[in-house]
């Protein structure tokens, strides 16, 4: 173990018994406001835990999630508000991706969201687990045996009780009003995984249809032709210098924040399309 290391975890332990418990503070963790953590979060706006609690998110860009929902609090991992209270204080916390909340911590629940359930190894792709007091929720035995392999958990921090975004799946939706689709054509949603997330390479596949001019106005005039809408849905962790925003007139491409600014969940487009197109990720599952 490095001496950076050893000084971090020594400043952990030191700040974490010394910055009392917020019993009214909620920490929410996402790449953006989506995934697990939002529709959690609707369902106890629903119930108006709001009225009691205040909520504190941290995602990649506060700013651009700031312009579509003002009334909620949203800070960088990078502030330090966030590495020297927040962490710390939270009476409860909820994450999809980044570990937060202390271990240990005496009056803190943690609770392990997950991105969402794929057949892909995992393994090392989130923190040493070995240790943690946080809970993981999954959708299923089968599930719940693949995540304490990929996490080096133990069975018992598993529990079994579906994803939150999974119930949109069946909530009726006006998707295809929002998104402007005509009556009666059919939606195509192709859901691609990341080839790039800021400057590292998933895999050698590149999206050459996506970058291919000619191939693109091909695929629109038949899609045209079959009265077929096509949206690409690009991954939340997608480096965007590496593909292009698509725009024909039944072909484009959308971000996280544009379905935001439309009131439009993910997984409502899931519901909402006639086909599924992606790969090795988790919303095939």
């Amino acid at each position: 173990m490095s001496v950076c290391k050893k000084i971090y975890d020594l400043l952990v332990i030191i700040l974490s018994k010394i910055i009392p418990i917020n019993n009214k503070l909620i920490l929410f963790e996402s790449a953006d406001y989506g995934e697990n953590a939002a529709e959690l979060y609707n369902q106890m706006l629903k119930k108006g835990i709001w009225e009691k609690y205040r909520a504190i998110w941290i995602v990649e860009n506060p700013k651009e999630q700031e312009s579509v929902h003002p009334e909620i609090k949203f800070i960088s991992k990078k502030n330090i508000l966030y590495l020297l209270y927040y962490r710390f204080a939270a009476a409860y916390t909820f994450f999809c991706h980044l570990f937060v909340g202390t271990r240990n911590k005496k009056g803190q629940v943690r609770v392990f969201l997950t991105h969402g359930q794929s057949l892909k190894n995992t393994t090392g792709c989130y923190v040493d687990y070995s240790g943690n007091t946080a809970d993981i929720i999954s959708i299923s035995e089968f599930a719940a045996d693949l995540r304490c392999k990929s996490l080096g958990c133990s069975r018992d921090s598993v529990k079994i009780l579906g994803f939150p975004r999974d119930d949109v799946l069946i909530r009726d939706n006006d998707v295809k009003v929002k998104l402007h689709i005509p009556k009666g054509e059919k939606l195509i949603l192709w859901m691609p995984t990341f080839r790039h997330n800021h400057g590292v390479c998933q895999n050698d596949e590149d999206f050459e249809l996506l970058n291919n001019e000619e191939q693109l106005v091909a695929l629109n005039e038949v899609l045209l032709s079959n009265r077929c809408t096509m949206v690409v849905k690009y991954h939340p962790h997608q480096d965007m210098r590496y593909v292009r925003k698509l725009r024909y007139s039944n072909l484009y491409s959308m971000l996280n924040i544009d379905f935001l600014k439309l009131g439009v969940e993910i997984y409502e487009l899931m519901a909402a399309s006639d086909a599924l197109i992606t790969d090795f990720s988790s919303t095939y599952i």
